[in-house]
């Protein structure tokens, strides 16, 4: 839908109009620069009390002002613009409708007639992408991927500022950044994302919280294990001021302790490591969601077992073979990493007749396992060559060992 000087009229002039076009205007108005915002201020400075004019006097006093001294306003290519707009909004009511191929046509068509134009005003051209981006999105439609690019690219260059409307594209930006491994590429679009969640609504939280943790990610990946625990207890924060967050909120949360527990061992605070794993445990403990909670525990019997507090490992590890089995029906991959944290424990202690029997277990657990894990079976065997090697059985030692290199070697 245009922003046209009728719509200006109805604006000014309080009278109804579509929500998302109101919320359009007041967004445009904002920027001095913009169309809009320099039509608004040249028609207050007409007018002192623009609710007292009668209806029609305003509009013809509108068309006037249009037609002497906004003419950047209704130029070609804003007039193009307003008819894609047209077009993206028509495109937008056919996925309401559940008609998501013709919704898909319509945007994929109007796309090409939008590449067509300058990106002018630049703003109002990228907010069109972002809304086919969103669209075709909907629409399950491939091409949705580089439209996204496409925003965040034209943002950049342009130099818009951070605002809601580009968060989902600098999200997806950053999201395929990170599962294509280049951390320090997603580090800025993500601050970029973090700078539009200035709403203190719980959407605006759980992307704050989103934006936080994935940065704690980011930095730890890059060893820059100062600056992800600021991001981490920055999304933290924001966790404890939330009321009932999503659950998508806490398990990122969930990930983010982990992640500076990892961050406080690299950087020798052993201390702090083991406290934000049990802060893991504390802010999933009564979810009752059991992958959730098993992700938890394992991250706490890790940096217990690292900070050397048997007791708290060896809880953890025997919680998550309880919770596991109980919750999930099947054994799991955490359950065959906790029988065999609980194996390390034994031989951390020197207990070697506690780690055969923990042994037995843990190859139990893992032949038990839905399907093969080519990484945690070598975890097995090396933990098993591990055991013979401390009750001095040096041969069955060396024969685990050769069998977790020749599995290596698959």
């Amino acid at each position: 839908m245009k922003i046209g000087v009728e719509e200006l009229c109805a604006y000014v002039a309080g009278s109804d109009m579509d929500e998302e076009l109101r919320w359009r205007i007041n967004d445009e108005k904002q920027d001095p620069e913009s169309p809009v915002s320099q039509w608004l201020t040249s028609f207050y400075h007409k007018c002192e009390d623009p609710l007292a004019v009668d209806w029609q006097q305003l509009f013809t006093m509108c068309l006037a002002t249009e037609s002497t001294e906004d003419q950047e306003f209704s130029d070609g290519d804003e007039a193009a613009l307003n008819e894609v707009d047209q077009y993206v909004s028509r495109g937008e009511e056919l996925i309401r409708q559940e008609r998501r191929r013709e919704a898909a046509d319509i945007l994929s068509e109007v796309y090409a007639r939008l590449s067509e134009l300058p990106v002018s005003p630049a703003e109002y051209a990228v907010r069109l992408r972002d809304r086919i981006a969103r669209g075709l999105e909907r629409c399950q439609h491939q091409s949705a991927n580089a439209i996204y690019k496409e925003v965040v690219k034209l943002a950049i260059e342009y130099a818009i500022p951070p605002q809601a409307f580009l968060r989902r594209a600098f999200f997806f930006s950053a999201s395929d950044a990170i599962s294509s491994l280049q951390y320090r590429e997603a580090i800025p679009h993500l601050q970029f994302a973090l700078q539009t969640c200035l709403e203190n609504t719980v959407t605006d939280k759980a992307d704050a919280i989103y934006s936080s943790s994935q940065l704690c990610v980011c930095y730890q990946r890059i060893a820059e294990h100062e600056l992800a625990v600021e991001s981490g207890r920055k999304a933290i924060d924001v966790f404890q001021s939330t009321e009932h967050p999503p659950e998508r909120s806490i398990r990122q949360i969930v990930d983010c302790c982990a992640v500076m527990g990892e961050a406080n061992f690299a950087i020798g605070r052993f201390a702090d490591a083991h406290y934000w794993s049990h802060e893991v445990v504390r802010y999933v403990i009564d979810t009752g969601n059991g992958p959730v909670l098993t992700d938890a525990l394992t991250s706490l019997g890790v940096a217990a077992l690292m900070a050397e507090d048997f007791d708290s490992a060896t809880n953890a590890f025997n919680r998550i073979l309880r919770v596991d089995c109980d919750d999930l029906g099947e054994t799991s991959r955490r359950s065959c990493i906790a029988a065999n944290g609980l194996l390390a424990v034994s031989i951390a202690k020197g207990n070697i007749a506690e780690a055969f029997d923990v042994l037995d277990k843990a190859e139990d657990v893992y032949h038990r396992l839905p399907l093969p894990h080519r990484d945690l079976w070598i975890l097995t065997l090396n933990n098993k060559a591990s055991v013979y090697f401390e009750a001095g059985n040096l041969t069955a030692s060396e024969s685990a060992l050769q069998e977790a290199m020749n599995y290596d070697d698959r």
